[in-house]
């Protein structure tokens, strides 16, 4: 809801420290009227725009947070009905993110079920040729003991 420029103008943006930190660790939605008058709240930096009303969600997978969304501003503030919508938004997002993850974890098991199977097969190719020069290595030498002479070329 900002411009570029006034995004540029905020720099970095808040990351794990006062509200936004501490929602990070907390299992429960947030709502407040006015942000400011919470404990946790460290004030703005000297660009960031005036905010009051909060609400924050956890965005929970296997009763651990993994984010948050965070919403601002509105004008009357957050109330039930919006806690509610986000609470079912952030069900969803920890859904498609645990999907994401289990996606990458099974395209990682592919790639190493594959490496492994050219490995057996390579460790095989070789085992097969190294059999192969070992029992024509053992023929030449019973052929060498039973005629000298001959078979020395």
């Amino acid at each position: 809801g900002i411009s570029d420029k006034q995004r540029e103008a905020l720099g970095d943006l808040p990351r794990q420290h006062g509200l936004l930190g501490a929602m990070l660790h907390e299992r429960a939605s947030y709502r407040t009227i006015d942000i400011q008058h919470d404990p946790r709240f460290e004030g703005w930096p000297p660009t960031h725009p005036n905010m009051r009303s909060f609400l924050g969600v956890p965005i929970l997978s296997k009763g651990e947070v993994i984010g948050a969304f965070y919403l601002t501003d509105k004008a009357g503030g957050f109330d039930e009905a919006d806690q509610e919508l986000i609470e079912t938004l952030a069900a969803h997002a920890a859904i498609a993110l645990e999907n994401a993850r289990l996606y990458e974890e099974s395209r990682e098991l592919s790639v190493l079920d594959e490496r492994s199977r050219l490995a057996r097969e390579l460790h095989d190719s070789v085992t097969q040729t190294l059999t192969s020069v070992v029992l024509i290595a053992e023929m030449a030498g019973r052929l060498f003991e039973a005629q000298p002479g001959r078979h020395a070329r």
